[in-house]
């Protein structure tokens, strides 16, 4: 009888530990394919944020020959085209709404980074993972209803250039979009790096 019991109890114990084997290989698995996407999905994330950095650098450039060229215009050949305010207006918007993507994606707005550092590493960890969640819902809300307005303005015009204004009002829920991107990324990284944490512990 005692040698069977401890059969059964030596038995019991390899199953219990080829089962914790298995547990571990596949939550190796997991954490190594999601791992694998989320080194993608960043690969990806950085890829636009370039993208975005080169089109917001080129608007500036742009913003300023056109001002600068309508201020020659005006004093030194005496006439002032009629299509530079607006065509600067217009490239002043973009800039502006990819410009805080661009912004968000290094977490450069000031107002929050004085805030944050200000906060205890862990408050501050959560404050960061809340704040990323607040974005994306905004995020969301602006795709929706900046699509809305675009679609409501399409039959505007701007009197010089002759342009729907909803070709302004579109950079709203394409930032959205952007932002929703970064938005996700932060996010993933945000649970990701509070799991390692709490596993080395």
């Amino acid at each position: 009888p005692k040698g069977s019991c401890f059969l059964s109890d030596y038995y019991e114990s390899k199953v219990s530990l080829l089962t914790r084997v298995e547990e571990l290989h596949l939550d190796f698995f997991r954490k190594h394919i999601v791992l694998t996407n989320m080194k993608l999905f960043s690969t990806f994330t950085d890829g636009l944020y370039k993208v975005l950095l080169a089109i917001c650098c080129f608007a500036l450039a742009a913003m300023v020959f056109i001002i600068s060229a309508q201020v020659f215009c005006r004093f030194i050949l005496n006439f002032t085209p009629y299509w530079t305010e607006e065509l600067t207006l217009i490239i002043m918007i973009y800039t502006g709404f990819l410009g805080a993507a661009v912004a968000y994606k290094n977490r450069l707005h000031i107002n929050l980074q004085f805030f944050l550092e200000s906060l205890p590493i862990k408050l501050r960890k959560k404050a960061y993972l809340a704040i990323d969640c607040i974005l994306l819902l905004f995020s969301i809300y602006s795709i929706i209803y900046g699509w809305q307005l675009t679609e409501r303005t399409m039959n505007q015009y701007n009197p010089a250039l002759g342009w729907p204004v909803g070709t302004s009002y579109i950079a709203i829920p394409i930032s959205g979009v952007i932002f929703m991107i970064f938005s996700i990324e932060k996010i993933i990284g945000d649970i990701l790096n509070h799991k390692t944490e709490a596993g080395e512990k």
